[in-house]
């Protein structure tokens, strides 16, 4: 029974690293389309350039240091926007690698 849940263990980590660092999910494309949704900017290019864990950023509260947010990882795209008057401008944005829930955006200049 143990040698079975350790197989199992082994084979979930595998596939979880191997969906954090070599998947292109469609909803990671649908959430940069958004987050530019209802400015004058359009998406002209979205590419995958690799990955980057991002440590917890934090702040001071009472006197003492909290996190504002753990440990993830985020899948960097390389987003090509055009502006109106053919201005284009390309920066990194992380989307952060969650299986379920609201993916956070973050932006890497």
């Amino acid at each position: 029974m143990l040698g079975w849940l350790l197989l199992f263990l082994i084979a979930f980590l595998v596939a979880w690293y191997g969906w954090v660092f070599f998947a292109r999910p469609a909803s990671d494309l649908e959430r940069i389309k958004a987050d530019h949704a209802g400015t004058d900017a359009q998406v002209v290019k979205i590419e995958r350039v690799g990955m980057r864990l991002v440590r917890p950023e934090v702040t001071w509260v009472g006197g003492h240091v909290v996190e504002k947010s753990g440990v993830g990882w985020f899948r960097i795209y390389l987003v090509t926007l055009a502006y109106p008057g053919g201005f284009d401008r390309t920066y990194e944005v992380g989307v952060e690698a969650r299986p379920f829930g609201y993916r956070h955006l973050k932006r890497f200049d």
